[in-house]
């Protein structure tokens, strides 16, 4: 049975676990919304919370006399911190960049380290800290107890977040909820009955103050905020400047109210090339573009929208206006078009740039393939990317490329109209781009389109635009999307940055880290790599075959932390580790080299469900490599917060380079085959203590010998 002090410092290890899952989850939605959905965000959070992690557990040894009043306090500060950072995220993100202002990789960075510092070290101090004060009571407490406490704790906490807290709570409504059990277990640390709950008031009221100001933060600077509300699938905001309405999403701009001009060119441009377009298909839509809908007549369409609560904001503020047989659907487009047996005369794809996974899955060919086999035998295909007045950047004119030569695989006849975006009308049959006189032949009154047209949309233009075409660019892939290396390059570019030096500098960090590491805690290090690794190449081909990540991240990391209980658990029980550390490298082989398969094959068809399997199998294995090294190692209060840095370091750098470097440049499969060669050494420095072992003791093969 245990002691009252080892009861009590379990169940704070158990609350650290849960506020600490919720507040990393938080941290990674408040960043994707304050920098406009950019999955990269994903890995810059969780390589820096993860990189202070695991310099939070180094300083834990710096404390020679740990005490239970002082481990009480620490947690109590941290729940309080929560609110503060996540205040600060909001604040300082306008005061730093400017409201709505695009910003580079390096200030991202470095605004994501140090918003997150104080919380995350503070998260990777107090594991071990927890460790060292159970062993004033009890020395031989083994460490892999306190690693199962934690990992109750972070699935405790990624099960909150994702089942209850993202569908009916708000960021700092989740924080009071998820830290109100870490208040009530630190309080009973902290000596004295008054200080302990007027600590523990003070602490709550604290978080109290960030939900009372909550949509205050949000304020933009001009206008007013109309609307506030956290989807499952973004931010959604409504602003509102005098008669101007605009709803955002995560930072960015979905529809407004004051662009005829853009309702006209996504309606007019591919309509005007179908006699009576009767079936209709909007992937999202833009303000006023119903009203140019109906001069058709059309008897079906079909509105597609991911997020109900965009669908009811766009028709509660008049932006999506009511039409004769519009119909419409929260679905995801894509998954929509792959159950869906209707023929369209029309598909109409209005979604932003194709700079992030989720938007770059409605640009690649297999999204092509798929709507030409939904059209009608005289049906249009229309999607629009930015473009310029006068000059295209280079960049531009890769992606126009790529896109250009992507819809061809799919389509006899593409057509591009330049402009201030350039639309692609994509058809079976040729293309007219006549548009004025096909529309005066229909009789369809147009304010832009019809008066405009020729001066903006010269033959010259059109043809300047086609000879800035590269037929030899490369094909974009869901798989491997082209378009996002692209717009990784461009994103620096527009900065003049380069990652060059931040990734040498990293790399002398990393070389110099290696070499004074022990060869199990190398293991241990791989295998953090490859865990967070494989979770991100997980999290990046969601996001690309199902397209809501978002809404998923939570169960995404739930199921990877669920996985390492069982997987730690399991570990305790072999008493010969070094035959178990060899063979379970080879099953993480094994298992990454499966994943990828079924990506290959499956793609479109996979469930979320087989992306939750394959995180929980991978996190098991890796789990279960824990205890296998403590054991190694002694399992002493050094060995126990090397393990668990070396786990942490690991883990940031996998997040890193998986994001920024593998899948843009190399794809899923490519990145997968980087972290296997990581893992490879792994096993080969396992194979050579076996080589020695075995020349030391003469005798036959022995693996067992660890």
């Amino acid at each position: 049975m245990k002691n009252p002090i080892e009861r009590k410092i379990l169940h704070l290890v158990v609350a650290t676990g849960i506020a600490s899952v919720v507040t990393q989850l938080l941290f990674v939605r408040e960043l994707l919304a304050q920098f406009q959905g950019n999955e990269w965000i994903i890995a810059l959070v969780l390589f820096n919370w993860l990189v202070l992690g695991g310099a939070g557990t180094r300083l834990a040894l710096a404390f020679k006399t740990p005490s239970l009043a002082r481990l009480g306090g620490l947690s109590m500060t941290m729940a309080g911190l929560g609110a503060v950072q996540l205040a600060a995220m909001r604040i300082l993100r306008t005061a730093c960049f400017g409201a709505g202002v695009s910003v580079g990789f390096y200030p991202i960075l470095l605004f994501t380290l140090f918003t997150m510092a104080p919380y995350g070290l503070l998260v990777g101090y107090l594991l071990p800290y927890s460790l060292f004060v159970l062993r004033q009571h009890q020395p031989a407490y083994p460490g892999t107890r306190i690693y199962l406490a934690d990992n109750i704790g972070d699935i405790g906490g990624g099960a909150l977040f994702t089942f209850i807290l993202v569908v009916w709570a708000t960021p700092f409504q989740a924080l009071f909820l998820a830290h109100l059990p870490l208040v009530i277990c630190a309080a009973r640390l902290i000596q004295g009955r008054w200080k302990r709950w007027l600590t523990a008031l003070a602490i709550l009221a604290l978080i109290l103050g960030g939900w009372l100001l909550e949509a205050r933060m949000l304020a933009p600077p001009a206008g007013r905020l109309a609307h506030y509300e956290e989807s499952r699938f973004a931010r959604l905001t409504v602003q509102q400047d005098q008669e101007q309405i605009t709803l955002f999403a995560d930072g960015r701009p979905l529809a407004a109210n004051n662009d005829p001009a853009l309702a006209e060119q996504m309606v007019h441009y591919p309509l005007s090339q179908i006699e009576h377009p009767q079936r209709i298909l909007l992937i999202s839509a833009q303000g006023g573009m119903a009203a140019e809908i109906a001069k058709y007549h059309p008897a079906t369409v079909d509105y597609v929208e991911l997020d109900p609560a965009v669908a009811r904001l766009m028709a509660r503020y008049g932006l999506m206006e009511s039409l004769p047989g519009l119909t419409s659907i929260i679905a995801d487009g894509r998954a929509w078009l792959r159950r869906s047996r209707a023929q369209y005369d029309a598909i109409i794809v209005c979604l932003p740039e194709p700079d992030t996974f989720q938007l770059n899955r409605f640009f690649t060919v297999q999204f092509f393939s798929l709507v030409a086999r939904h059209l009608a035998p005289q049906g249009i295909f229309s999607f629009s990317v930015q473009g310029a007045a006068n000059r295209l950047t280079a960049a531009q004119k890769r992606i126009l490329s790529s896109l250009f030569n992507t819809a061809r695989q799919a389509f006899a006849h593409v057509a591009l109209i330049p402009g201030e975006r350039i639309f692609f009308l994509c058809k079976q049959q040729p293309i007219d781009l006549d548009i004025p006189k096909r529309l005066q032949t229909m009789g369809i009154a147009t304010q832009v389109v019809g008066p405009y047209f020729y001066g903006d949309v010269t033959a010259e233009r059109i043809r300047d635009l086609r000879q800035a075409l590269d037929k030899a660019a490369p094909i974009n892939r869901d798989a491997r999307p082209y378009l996002m290396q692209v717009t990784w390059a461009q994103w620096l570019t527009k900065f003049g940055t380069s990652t060059t030096a931040f990734m040498a500098a990293l790399g002398v960090l990393l070389a110099l880290y290696l070499l004074r590491m022990r060869r199990e805690e190398y293991i241990l290090f791989s295998t953090g790599l490859m865990a967070m690794g494989s979770e991100i190449v997980l999290i990046f081909a969601f996001q690309i075959f199902l397209g809501y990540v978002y809404s998923k991240v939570g169960m995404i990391v739930t199921t990877f932390l669920a996985g390492l209980l069982p997987g730690a658990w399991i570990g305790t029980r072999p008493r010969k580790p070094l035959v178990f550390l060899f063979f379970s490298d080879a099953v993480l082989i094994a298992l990454l080299l499966a994943v990828i398969g079924c990506l290959h094959y499956g793609g479109d068809g996979l469930p979320a469900a087989a992306y939750y399997a394959a995180g929980f199998l991978i996190a098991m294995v890796c789990g279960f490599q824990i205890p296998l090294a403590l054991v190694k190692l002694g399992d002493d209060n050094r060995a126990a917060a090397r393990i668990f840095s070396v786990d942490l370091v690991g883990a940031a750098f996998g997040a890193l380079l998986t994001s920024t470097l593998f899948i843009p440049h190399l794809g899923l499969g490519g990145a997968a085959a980087a972290l296997i060669g990581i893992k490879i050494i792994s096993l080969l420095l396992t194979g050579e203590r076996y080589a020695t072992q075995k020349n030391a003791s003469h005798g036959p093969p022995n693996l067992y010998r660890g």
